[in-house]
Order: structure tokens, then C-alpha cells, then sequence
């Protein structure tokens, strides 16, 4: 079923939305989804959501959390703006404020079987400030930029719903306004890993 709408399970009033049909998400259900839990299925030719959500200005800090298997996770999560970019690309994620150039590689399987817990965490102007995770191993790391990070409306499965389709089943999403510690980004992947009957 092509779904119009996607709702924050942490705060209701934020919501993903699509107003045309043809671009919208498909929902699986069942076998169909990720460990028989159900998954937004982006088509990577048109479908993406909307949301109400702009990222606050002036942020220093962010943990992205995606859980999917696909071909193709660009743009499953995006903010930008003023060059400075928050988004997966292909088998990266690119935390950058720095114009995007600098990327590190999430390590994100995309044979279409594999279910991937993707975690790209962010801290400005700090050692290894951008770190990337799979299933709970560190994937790559490197210094980040002493520029914030950008504020504007979150979109996902797309850029600016013209181009840069995501092509992926994605079962969950969690954004933190934070850098999580290290318990704490355990403590998330013990707990997708159980729901989604991933190894880690």
C-alpha cells in the first residue's frame, strides 16, 4: 500500500508526508518486511517524504540511525543548506560541514539481502568528530569541520524530491540532536539488533 504519511513515534506533531500518490512509499508487511516487522519501501525513481521538521540552527552535534537493506541509501535521511550537507550517499554517509566533499564511508551493504544498523555520528571541530558504524563495528572516522551543522527542513528518500532517490526498504530512522556516547550508541544497536534480528 503507497503510504501518505510517516509519523514521529518520539513527537507526533513531526511528520513525513507525501501529497502525491505516485510518489509515494510503498508499506511491506510480513515476509516482506525486516524480521517480519514492516518496512517504507523507496522505490529510488520518485518516492520520498516531505517532513515539518527543520533542524535547529547553530547545532554542533547529531547521531543518525538507520536501519534498511537496499542498492542505494543516498539521501535517505537529508538536511541542507548554505553548501553544508547531513545525508547517507550510496555506501557513504556524509556528515560534513565542510561543503561535502569529505564524506566517510558507512560501510552500508547494498546487495539488496543485507540488513544494515547504520550509525553516523557527528561532534564539530573535534578528533575524529565524524564516525560511521555497521552492526556495531566502527566503519571510518576522520576530524571534522568547525562549521555548524545545517538548518533546514529534513527530507527522506530524497534531494529536494528531484533527484537522488533512495532505493531501499527502511524499517526505522532516529535522529538525535546529540553525539551519542559510547553506552549509549550500544545500548541503541542492542536494542535494533533484537527488534530486527540483525548480528552485531
Amino acid at each position: 500500500t503507497p503510504i501518505s504519511s510517516w509519523t514521529s513515534s518520539s513527537d507526533n506533531t513531526v511528520q513525513a508526508s507525501q501529497n502525491v500518490l505516485a510518489k509515494r512509499p510503498v508499506w511491506k508487511t510480513g515476509s516482506n518486511g525486516i524480521n517480519n516487522r514492516p518496512v517504507v519501501r523507496f522505490d529510488g525513481t520518485d518516492d520520498f517524504f516531505n517532513t515539518n521538521y527543520t533542524w535547529p540552527t547553530n547545532q554542533d552535534q547529531i547521531t543518525m540511525v538507520l536501519v534498511g537493506r537496499g542498492t542505494n541509501f543516498q539521501s535517505a535521511i537529508r538536511m541542507q543548506g548554505s553548501g553544508w550537507i547531513v545525508y547517507p550517499w550510496y555506501s557513504s554517509f556524509i556528515l560534513s560541514s565542510d561543503g561535502g566533499t569529505n564524506g566517510i564511508a558507512s560501510g552500508l551493504v547494498t546487495d539488496n539481502t543485507t540488513v544494515n544498523i547504520g550509525i553516523a555520528r557527528y561532534r564539530r571541530n573535534t578528533t575524529n568528530g565524524m564516525q560511521t558504524f555497521r552492526n556495531g563495528t566502527l566503519q571510518a572516522q576522520r576530524n571534522s569541520a568547525n562549521n555548524p551543522l545545517p538548518s533546514n527542513n529534513l527530507l527522506l528518500g530524497s534531494l529536494g524530491g528531484t533527484s537522488e532517490f533512495t532505493n531501499a526498504d527502511i524499517a526505522e530512522i532516529i535522529i538525535y540532536r546529540a553525539a551519542l556516547n559510547e553506552a549509549q550508541r550500544i545500548i541503541v544497536e542492542n536494542y535494533l539488533a533484537a527488534k530486527y534480528g540483525v548480528t552485531i
